[in-house]
């Protein structure tokens, strides 16, 4: 049975440990084909308007295989559709914080681009990748509303 994470809107009427069957009409997907999840944090942000609403973030246990694919023209990678789902727990904000601060350069460029941070994270994020010039414009692009942050980069960089 595939671990991976899901993320519901604020509010969603979520319970832990309870098996979710996707055939009894409780439906928390705009797809038919079951409940949709992937093996990434970063990945199943993709799933919600994350960068400008609050959500919940859960790990769950999905079976029941229905699908599992990859599409690297939308960028979903490791995803899953199964019948049956448990949310297993709801992930407080710090353990999602540090989930991003422990990703690489690739993921955590997606992870910034996809999940609203608070200021004080902004700086943790902006500490931990000073060096990396890509990351740092991925947070002002995404983060802080700095337009030309990648403009800007991409010039220092040509520069070099």
């Amino acid at each position: 049975m595939p671990k991976g994470y899901k993320c519901f809107k604020k509010g969603c009427e979520i319970k832990i440990d309870k098996i979710y069957h996707f055939g009894d009409g409780i439906k928390f997907d705009n797809d038919e084909t079951g409940y949709y999840a992937c093996k990434r944090l970063e990945d199943a942000l993709r799933c919600q308007t994350t960068i400008d609403g609050e959500i919940d973030v859960a790990k769950v246990t999905c079976w029941g295989v229905n699908r599992e694919y990859q599409d690297d023209i939308y960028e979903f990678y490791d995803s899953f559709d199964y019948e049956d789902m448990v949310v297993n727990e709801i992930m407080p904000r710090e353990d999602i914080i540090n989930y991003g601060l422990g990703l690489d350069e690739v993921r955590v460029k997606r992870f910034i681009s996809l999940f609203k941070l608070t200021k004080e994270e902004i700086l943790l994020f902006k500490e931990k990748f000073k060096n990396d010039g890509s990351v740092i414009s991925t947070i002002e692009y995404y983060q802080e509303g700095k337009g030309d942050a990648f403009k800007d980069y991409y010039r220092r960089v040509r520069v070099l």
